[in-house]
């Protein structure tokens, strides 16, 4: 919200224009009028103003706004101050971090008489507005601030340190006095105008006490600038103070136009309280450059359902100080006016043109898109996964993506991958989940605590990791984890009691889930602190997942509701940005048989069944399929075990012969025996 006067923005635009047409002009251009108060002979209208448009806040803002409006001719703020030739020993050294300032300028002024009487029109209107003189420094400054939009400060010379001004980053924490004698904690990151000993004040939002401007003030620096906008955001909101400067500089300030105001600051300083420029200094960022936009102009008509030729676009942009010119016969080349932060893209310039003819003055037109269809993948995978586990009864939860940072040390993660929040709402919500395990055992842990003991979720959500090659320096991971822990059949029904979920029971699902997607995958044995008896789901030499029985005691810290578990739980998670949905081969029944024969072969518990099954299969395209039926350890030593598999030998073509099926079962045992020492039980 800002409030204007009436008043002042007649005597601005040099024009008496009613209340109504006034209303109407901020209404027809997208300013909505929130109220209206009389003031003896003033009005006070408060109009709201979007944060995007940081140049509607100063009198001079609105007045340009209304008189491209109304065709006014209107003149802008200029200064007519020259400066004469520096005295050196009059010299203020400045320092400016480019990190966090823009653009930086002083003046200094010597000889001035602050204990003169600030001018009644510049009292009467800070008082239309609730601004108390202190003043008349102090008061010129924030006549300016309402006036022009530019926040600006002085400082008394004589109270600054080392004869120098350093815009710098906070670097430590520290207490600070403001203006209104409250002390305050200055956090890392904080902007601030430091002398050679002490801070000065907190950049764009409040001055210190120690540097003020008083009436026995002699002589005095100006200062105007542009700071970063999310610094003053931040530290406004902490420090819980909203000035005139702060409530400017986190919407943003026009850098061209800050020197000018400056020197205006000084003129009138000069003119009310005497004094003598005696050195001035600017300072600007490479970064602060003309902004120029191609516009197209089909495009123009293409989003606004018009047939605007170019000479009337170039007038409609004109007349809100835009300048154009023509490189096509159907491109213009738009320089953008240095107060208009808000127009960055080509399609802001089609905004404006739609607001200078009038948005009821555009004929309504059905529209004719056109749109592509593109399949989101990850979506529909998601899909898929859903449609799996629905089936299997389990249910889906979803949960915060903030989640303790204490995770991080029970889960051993590694804390440069981990993003922690610099502000987050308590310390329950300041890391973003690096996987789903914490929020799952949270949704189990409550299900838990009100009764509800025979539990199989899932979630399917985002997870989060530092990532320092990208823009954002992060990157997401699209996941979809399940967790099991009860009984997954109860008792009756000639069940003689509970079957409790397993390790086996999460296979079952892994396996119908790839199934959908015609993918293989294998697991990798892997020492995980949080998980026992944990796998790594591998496909094509790749991890997309894991797979274990969680380790309750590493969470009962942060979730004590764990302990009513008195089941075993069982979790898994899956990479869904790594899941590719392989072609479906159709087979055909074939009509010739296949030969099946068993094998009870003794083996090295240190051997994996994975390793026997792949030389099988490699002994021959006659193996068709190699199945484990059972394991026996009985009437064996410790360090062996039986394996019974099943092999079926099979061709498409044409039916085995007897003497084929045994020269393979020959190879095969002769195979196992030389390489892993595997006999015929």
């Amino acid at each position: 919200m800002f409030a204007v006067s009436l008043n002042w923005l007649c005597e601005i635009l040099k024009t008496k224009i009613s209340l109504d047409d006034m209303m109407s002009a901020f209404n027809i251009q997208g300013f909505e009028v929130k109220s209206i108060d009389q003031i003896d002979d003033d009005y006070l209208i408060t109009i709201e103003v979007k944060a995007n448009r940081s140049d509607m806040l100063s009198h001079y803002g609105v007045a340009r706004e209304v008189a491209s409006f109304m065709d006014i001719k209107f003149e802008d703020f200029k200064s007519e101050l020259e400066f004469e030739s520096v005295d050196v020993s009059k010299k203020v050294e400045v320092r400016v971090d480019e990190s966090v300032c823009d653009y930086f300028c002083i003046i200094k002024i010597d000889g001035v008489d602050n204990s003169v009487k600030t001018p009644n029109y510049i009292k009467k209107r800070l008082e239309f507005f609730g601004i108390n003189s202190i003043n008349a420094v102090v008061d010129i400054s924030n006549y300016i601030a309402i006036e022009m939009g530019q926040p600006t400060h002085a400082y008394d010379f004589d109270k600054i340190h080392g004869d120098c001004l350093c815009v710098c980053e906070n670097k430590k924490n520290q207490k600070f006095t403001t203006l209104a004698g409250t002390s305050v904690d200055l956090k890392q990151g904080d902007i601030l105008v430091c002398d050679a000993h002490k801070p000065l004040c907190v950049a764009g939002i409040i001055g210190s006490s120690n540097s003020e401007v008083d009436e026995k003030s002699k002589s005095i620096v100006i200062e105007s600038a542009v700071f970063s906008k999310v610094p003053v955001r931040i530290a406004s909101r902490r420090l819980k103070i909203s000035s005139l400067a702060s409530f400017r500089f986190e919407r943003g300030v026009d850098p061209m136009s800050s020197f000018t105001i400056n020197k205006i600051f000084a003129e009138r300083i000069l003119k009310i309280c005497g004094g003598r420029v005696t050195y001035h200094f600017e300072y600007s960022s490479q970064k602060i450059k003309e902004k120029i936009i191609d516009l197209r102009i089909d495009r123009v008509n293409l989003l606004l359902g018009t047939n605007l030729n170019i000479d009337t676009i170039s007038n409609c942009l004109e007349k809100y100080r835009f300048k154009c010119e023509k490189k096509k016969d159907d491109l213009l080349s738009v320089k953008i006016p240095s107060f208009r932060l808000d127009v960055e893209r080509e399609v802001d310039l089609i905004e404006e043109v739609a607001r200078s003819i009038g948005y009821d003055n555009i004929a309504p037109s059905n529209m004719n898109v056109v749109a592509n269809y593109r399949p989101n993948h990850i979506y529909e995978r998601f899909d898929v996964i859903r449609n799996t586990l629905n089936g299997f009864g389990f249910n889906e939860v979803i949960n915060y993506a903030f989640i303790p940072g204490e995770v991080c040390k029970i889960m051993n993660l590694n804390s440069e991958d981990c993003i922690f929040l610099q502000n987050p709402l308590s310390n329950l919500y300041d890391l973003m989940r690096t996987n789903l395990l914490y929020s799952l055992l949270y949704s189990l842990s409550y299900n838990y605590s009100i009764g509800n003991c025979n539990l199989s979720l899932y979630e399917i959500g985002k997870a989060y990791k530092r990532n320092d090659l990208s823009e954002t320096l992060s990157s997401e991971e699209n996941l979809a984890s399940f967790i099991i822990s009860g009984d997954r059949i109860d008792s009756g029904f000639g069940v003689g009691k509970n079957v409790k979920f397993d390790f086996y029971d999460m296979t079952s699902y892994l396996r119908n889930i790839f199934s959908n997607f015609n993918m293989e995958y294998d697991f990798e044995k892997f020492d995980c602190g949080y998980l026992e008896n944990s796998y790594k789901i591998m496909n094509e030499g790749k991890c997309i997942g894991f797979i274990g029985k969680v380790v309750k005691g590493k969470f009962l810290k942060l979730l004590p509701n764990l302990k009513l578990v008195k089941s075993n739980i069982f979790y898994c998670e899956i990479n869904v940005d790594e899941i590719e949905e392989k072609n479906k081969l159709q087979k055909f029944e074939s009509k010739f048989p296949s030969v099946i024969r068993m094998y009870n072969l003794v083996c090295n518990k240190s051997i994996s069944v994975k390793n026997i099954k792949n030389l099988i299969f490699g002994c021959g395209k006659e193996v068709y399929s190699v199945k484990v039926k059972d394991v026996y350890k009985d009437g064996i030593d410790s360090a062996h075990q039986a394996i019974l598999f099943e092999i079926c030998f099979w061709l498409s073509e044409r039916t085995l012969k007897i003497e084929e099926v045994e020269h393979l079962e020959s190879k095969i045992l002769s195979k196992l025996e030389s390489l892993y020492e595997i006999k015929i039980k």
